[in-house]
């Protein structure tokens, strides 16, 4: 014969009522509230990741049946498990989370914020079940718009074409905008051929500033936006050699002397010599040596002290030596008073350290 206390430990229905009065939570729950805490204090989207291999990695060990009631001892949980479901696309999940957990006044709203993050993913198949789920109106209307941006944005051209076709909420620029600045050709030529918003010139821009030529060329073949100064400037940032030829070679727009600033920077002293090669007097470059000093491009601090009379200012060497350059800075140890310049208290002009007119004041 069982004891009372035996029949009551044993017993599935009575056992739960009897802990659900105990502080604390279940042993196994404790990595998904370790990771929820995380989440709380960090840095959003890193903490969103961690939660989602936390939880994914969970799953593998737990029955996914559990979840209903860890939300029940944990309500907070709740958001981070629907976010979950539809990054990795389980509808079954999210069905089961919504039937047997109670859902806010606001689920349509949070139904429409789990579309861009279905569509950020690529998951299509959950981003149809959502919209089916969901009711629309004006604020809907926005969260797919966002949602559509978000997946041209990773080049998720499924999700595109399907938002392109059962929803027409609203329309922008930002779509082809981003899709072209990250280089998805697929989703650009898409958008061309069956959209009517177009783009801006931020499309070719930041397409040329990320190293896409083949965006670059399209949109130079079958768009009117063109592109701004702006284009070469990024281009030259990035290091893109390839793009700053293309771009010289077939635009009109021109650039800035500021391109040479940024690839004096990023110590591209190839297209510093493409450039100065095309205009050999374009720009001031004082700001691009000492930008180059402190980033430790000595190649860059030699080739501008040959080929240009720029010099720099004292704030090359400070940065060279704050950065710990040590290359640099002996460098400029040696040639420091023909690269380094002032305003002189003789005449007025900004010249390197032992001038003319310095020495003849002395």
């Amino acid at each position: 014969m069982c004891s009372a206390a035996s029949s009551v430990c044993l017993s599935a229905d009575l056992l739960p009522r009897v802990t659900a009065f105990q502080n604390g939570v279940h042993h196994d729950v404790v990595p998904l509230i370790r990771a929820l805490h995380r989440t709380a204090a960090d840095d959003e989207n890193d903490a969103l990741t961690g939660f989602r291999k936390v939880l994914g990695d969970w799953l593998k060990v737990h029955c996914a049946d559990r979840l209903p009631d860890v939300i029940t001892m944990v309500p907070a949980m709740l958001p981070m498990v629907t976010d979950y479901a539809a990054t990795v696309g389980d509808i079954e999940l999210l069905e089961m989370i919504w039937n047997k957990c109670p859902r806010s006044e606001n689920s349509n709203d949070e139904g429409a914020a789990l579309v861009y993050v279905a569509a950020l993913a690529g998951q299509v198949d959950m981003v149809a079940f959502l919209l089916s789920q969901i009711d629309a109106t004006d604020a809907c209307g926005r969260a797919i718009s966002h949602a559509m941006v978000g997946a041209a944005s990773k080049g998720h051209l499924r999700v595109v074409e399907y938002l392109h076709r059962h929803r027409h909420d609203r329309q922008t620029t930002d779509l082809m905008d981003v899709a072209a600045s990250q280089g998805h050709l697929s989703v650009v030529e898409f958008l061309h051929l069956h959209r009517r918003e177009g783009c801006t010139t931020a499309a070719m821009d930041r397409a040329a500033g990320n190293g896409h030529l083949d965006v670059v060329k399209f949109l130079h073949a079958h768009r009117r936006e063109g592109c701004t100064k702006a284009a070469i400037s990024l281009a030259a940032a990035g290091g893109h050699l390839h793009v700053v030829q293309w771009l010289c070679d077939h635009r009109k727009e021109g650039w800035h002397g500021d391109a040479l600033t940024h690839a004096a920077a990023g110590g591209h002293v190839d297209i510093l010599a493409f450039l100065l090669q095309k205009r050999p007097r374009a720009g001031c470059l004082v700001l691009g040596m000492d930008l180059a000093a402190t980033n430790g491009h000595l190649d860059v601090v030699k080739f501008l002290h040959t080929h240009r009379k720029d010099g720099c200012s004292d704030k090359a060497l400070a940065g060279a030596l704050r950065n710990g350059h040590t290359h640099v800075v002996a460098y400029f140890l040696k040639h420091g008073d023909d690269l380094i310049h002032g305003v002189c208290c003789a005449c007025g002009f900004n010249k390197p350290r032992r001038h003319a007119c310095l020495v003849k004041s002395m």
